[in-house]
């Protein structure tokens, strides 16, 4: 299945007092715009360029919580390996797999 929304990375980019303008593309060109936000009344709505995109940050949640179940698991397995599984290419690719999980879970929740 390929993906039909906009490929990242992305970043988010603010406006006065820590508003999400924009949601875009940072792939070294200038941002296509993905996602807006409207006030009307005093109600802020955030509007979604894309039905592609509106369903992966609508996801984004759930594949949060996926990832971290994913990461406990990996974890586990990681713990349980001896010095000589670690160099099998299971073993290589938990060395890999772990790290990529920490970092994408770090950015989720607004690190680095």
């Amino acid at each position: 299945m390929s993906a039909k929304h906009t490929p990242g990375p992305w970043g988010l980019l603010f406006v006065g007092e820590g508003r999400l303008a924009r949601l875009c593309p940072c792939a070294g060109k200038e941002p296509e715009p993905l996602l807006t936000i409207v006030e009307e009344d005093g109600v802020q709505f955030a509007v979604v360029l894309k039905e592609a995109d509106a369903r992966l940050i609508a996801a984004a949640p759930e594949l949060l919580e996926a990832l971290r179940v994913a990461l406990k698991a990996l974890d586990e397995i990681g713990d349980a390996m001896t010095v000589g599984d670690r160099f099998t290419n299971a073993g290589a690719r938990l060395c890999i797999a772990v790290p990529a999980a920490r970092a994408a879970i770090t950015k989720a929740m607004g690190g680095s």
